[in-house]
């Protein structure tokens, strides 16, 4: 959500600003589902800690994390993050608190908030094809070959996004080898971490079986399996589920495939779910990239997965995402003043 936060803060600080967002609606696929108290501080000071309060679930259904034989089954043992020293640590720190808020959720707050925003244009279901960075202009061609110029780009479109490629291009020209970010995994170079089948399915049957032992995420290994479910909304009976597949045994196509998506998620239970209802099942590759360089003059700028990106335990891409955006928006509202 790295572009909707920028133009949100940059039109909180007074500033115009034009979004271009290839999705013309919010992906259904769950993703990230945790803010960070730091998260939930930025959307406070953008207006939107009410909205998150109402739909962010009570911390006693989703505080542990259990590892277990079967999602229904038995746990081989339960960690809760409610009772560790590190929590009461964040008590302590912030008054905002750790929310469970699915990203598709999470990113209709988003656009409904950016909606009420005169100052931000928003470019639905368009992507940028081409951008041309100057030393004091920028200018995007999208690919309705409508065009958009401005003094600033905030490049937010992802590894392969034209906006990104743009902006590092550029920077690789002004600058020295030696002007790389500090790290040793750089956005080039660095391997796939590991191969995941990502499956959302809906069950409130499943739901039901879980409200005596509810938590965000639930460890399985049993013969058929090795796997994590997420808990995205018990009240509604959505999950997610994360199965690692290997290549080059095994290919996403067939991992992400409809019969091996039933054979894991029925995997999952101790009896067969009656009501399952897969939505989507995607592959994907678990990263730990940092790109080398994070803007080229005063003109572009990346933020989020164009920048970086790390593997999801504790939702480290979005919640690093927003806190690029905040960061990125309140320093170009001060350049511009």
């Amino acid at each position: 959500p790295a572009g909707l936060v920028t133009a949100l803060a940059l039109a909180r600080a007074g500033e115009r600003c034009v979004l271009v967002e290839p999705r013309a609606r919010p992906s259904t696929h769950p993703r990230a589902h945790v803010l960070t108290a730091r998260t939930v501080e930025i959307c406070e000071s953008l207006g939107l800690g009410d909205e998150l309060t109402n739909v962010a679930p009570p911390p006693e259904t989703w505080r542990h994390f259990r590892y277990c034989d079967a999602v229904d089954g038995a746990d081989f043992g339960a960690a809760d993050h409610g009772a560790a020293p590190a929590w009461a640590n964040l008590l302590d720190a912030s008054e905002a608190r750790v929310a469970h808020v699915s990203q598709p959720v999470f990113e209709t707050l988003l656009r409904e908030a950016v909606a009420e925003e005169p100052l931000v244009e928003t470019r639905y279901g368009r992507r940028v094809a081409t951008l041309d960075v100057s030393d004091d202009r920028a200018l995007a061609t999208l690919d309705d070959d409508s065009t958009v110029a401005a003094r600033r780009v905030v490049a937010a479109d992802g590894v392969r996004g034209a906006a990104r490629l743009a902006v590092v291009a550029k920077a690789k020209r002004e600058r020295r080898q030696t002007d790389r970010a500090p790290g040793q995994s750089h956005l080039d170079a660095a391997p796939a971490l590991q191969h995941f089948v990502s499956v959302a399915f809906e069950s409130r049957e499943l739901a039901d079986r879980l409200r005596d032992r509810p938590a965000m995420l639930y460890f399985v290994f049993n013969a058929a399996t090795v796997a994590v479910v997420v808990a995205h909304d018990f009240r509604k009976g959505i999950f997610n589920l994360q199965v690692p597949f290997f290549p080059p045994a095994e290919r996403p196509g067939d991992a992400a495939a409809p019969v091996a998506v039933r054979n894991a998620v029925a995997a999952l239970t101790t009896t067969p779910l009656r009501d399952v209802a897969i939505s989507s099942a995607r592959p994907w590759l678990m990263r730990a990239r940092l790109d080398d360089f994070f803007a080229c003059s005063d003109v572009g700028f990346l933020a989020g997965d164009a920048a970086h990106e790390m593997p999801p335990s504790g939702g480290l891409g979005l919640n690093t995402a927003v806190g690029d955006a905040h960061n990125l928006a309140w320093k170009l509202a001060l350049a511009n003043s």
